[in-house]
């Protein structure tokens, strides 16, 4: 898999800073051209005749394989394994899966986003997402930057209308990566003026929460066979377990059982595979 980022990226200082703030801003960038290919990607995936004020593409990585370089990339699962630690220097086996990678378009100019918290549970600790936005075009003031309120990740109450004021706009160069809690305080600024706006949001949770798609279910097996062990714990392969119906007992090897498995969920959810 090719090296996405300019350089390397200082996972401590990283660590440290999300611990204190909620979030960071990476000290290096995704480079340029492969924002520009992600954003080519993403164009077709979202064709309009008219330009629109926000056009959203769900579950890339079921739509196009190059997202898996950014899902699998090395130094962002080494600060979402961080993330997910309770102690920097020891590591938890499997502690985390994929949630989702989706995209966001912005063409027009927009109200502001209002400040949410992404796992709906704001304070919790320890955290169960991590949430990671990148900008796939320069970002400044009047293209609906994203804001946050730092620190706001330990506050144990949902942001009210009054907490606009104390917001940070996080402005950037295309490829500007920023790792968030998902239990901080954000939400997009406005945007003022019509050029077109792309971001990449990219989701982990804890092993045990529920994915936005069934990851494991929702790419195919050639895909899915091509993976390392590693790859396939991300995806969330290893976190389904098997189940039986009233239609069809399941008895067999693990092997046949998650086989059977997965035909069931195919044939029983019919919007398995959203386009």
């Amino acid at each position: 898999m090719r090296d996405i980022f300019e350089g390397k990226i200082n996972i401590l200082n990283c660590y440290n800073k999300i611990n204190k703030n909620g979030y960071v801003v990476l000290n290096q960038k995704i480079k340029e051209n492969i924002c520009d290919e992600y954003s080519a990607i993403i164009n077709k995936l979202t064709p309009t005749k008219k330009r629109v004020e926000l056009s959203m593409c769900t579950n890339l990585l079921s739509k196009d394989k190059k997202f898996s370089e950014l899902v699998f990339n090395d130094q962002i699962l080494t600060i979402c394994q961080k993330f997910f630690n309770l102690d920097y220097n020891k590591d938890l086996n499997n502690s985390f899966q994929l949630n989702a990678i989706h995209s966001r378009k912005i063409d027009l100019p927009s109200l502001p986003q209002n400040l949410h918290v992404d796992s709906k549970i704001p304070g919790i600790y320890p955290p169960l997402y991590a949430s990671i936005i990148i900008y796939l075009d320069d970002v400044d003031v009047s293209m609906g930057p994203t804001r946050v309120i730092p620190g706001s990740h330990k506050i144990v109450k949902l942001p009210k209308s009054y907490s606009e004021k104390k917001t940070k706009l996080i402005t950037g160069k295309k490829g500007t990566v920023i790792f968030l809690n998902s239990s901080m305080w954000h939400g997009a600024f406005k945007k003022i003026n019509d050029k077109s706006r792309t971001i990449i949001l990219l989701t982990y949770n804890r092993w045990f929460v529920r994915q936005n798609f069934a990851n494991p279910f929702n790419l195919s097996k050639k895909f899915i066979s091509k993976l390392t062990k590693k790859q396939k714990q991300i995806i969330g392969v290893y976190n389904y377990s098997p189940i039986s119906t009233d239609d069809k007992k399941l008895s067999g090897s693990l092997n046949e059982i998650n086989k059977n498995f997965r035909m069931i969920f195919r044939n029983k959810v019919k919007n398995y595979y959203l386009k």
